[in-house]
C-alpha cells in the first residue's frame, strides 16, 4: 500500500501519509488508533463486492476509514463525510534548461 507503509507493523520511520495523518488527528483529538486498525489493499476487492460496500463495511467497523475514498451523492447519502484540503493534486511541471 503506498499510504501506509506496513508490513506486519507500522514502519517507525517511514509510516506513510495516512499513518501520519491519523496520529495528528489522535494526538488532537487524544485518541489512539494503533491498536485496532486494518490495511485495505484498494486494488483487491473481496469477491463479489463493490467499492461502496467496503466503504460501508469499514465505516461499520471501525470508528474512521483513512484513504482515497472519492466523494459521491450515494456515499455522502449513507452518512460518510469526507474533509476538505489535506491532499494537494495539482501538477507541478519541472524543466531542465538547456
Amino acid at each position: 500500500n503506498r499510504y501506509v507503509n506496513f508490513n506486519d507493523v507500522i514502519n517507525a520511520s517511514n509510516p506513510g501519509i495516512i499513518a501520519v495523518l491519523l496520529d495528528e488527528i489522535a494526538a488532537r483529538g487524544r485518541f489512539s488508533w494503533r491498536n485496532s486498525f486494518g490495511v485495505l489493499d484498494s486494488l483487491v476487492l473481496p469477491e463479489n463486492k463493490t467499492f461502496n460496500e467496503l466503504l460501508d463495511w469499514s465505516v461499520w467497523a471501525y470508528d474512521v476509514s483513512a484513504g482515497q475514498w472519492l466523494k459521491s451523492i450515494t456515499r455522502m447519502e449513507r452518512g460518510v463525510t469526507f474533509p476538505s484540503g489535506w491532499y494537494d493534486g495539482r501538477v507541478i511541471m519541472v524543466g531542465v534548461q538547456p
